[in-house]
């Protein structure tokens, strides 16, 4: 999302905490994105429920905006921190070949 219609998007999104480690405040949600933009996935650390973790990784249409995502949810026990990498590039490496039979 270009960043001007991310900035409105924000003007208009009400923060709420499920858990610990929710991100709740617009600049830990910035620099979450940027990381995310930087690796090519992003990563629920139990942010919406606890004991659950998520890795994911946007489908672009030829116009840059997401239109679908390949994602994985597993409780915590089965997608440990040191497991998340590995899977986050598996997604990112998915949605790329969808994204480039969607484009072809």
């Amino acid at each position: 999302m270009p960043d001007d219609e991310l900035k409105e998007w924000l003007s208009r999104v009400r923060f709420k905490k499920f858990t610990a480690t929710t991100i709740s405040n617009r600049k830990s949600l910035l620099a979450d994105l940027a990381v995310t933009r930087k690796r090519g996935y992003s990563v629920d650390h139990a942010e919406g429920l606890e004991g659950i973790h998520c890795v994911g990784a946007a489908v672009l249409n030829a116009h840059r905006y997401p239109v679908a995502a390949v994602t994985l949810m597993a409780p915590t026990f089965r997608l440990p921190e040191k497991m998340i990498d590995e899977i986050g590039r598996e997604c990112a490496k998915v949605a790329l070949e969808i994204q480039e039979k969607l484009l072809s």
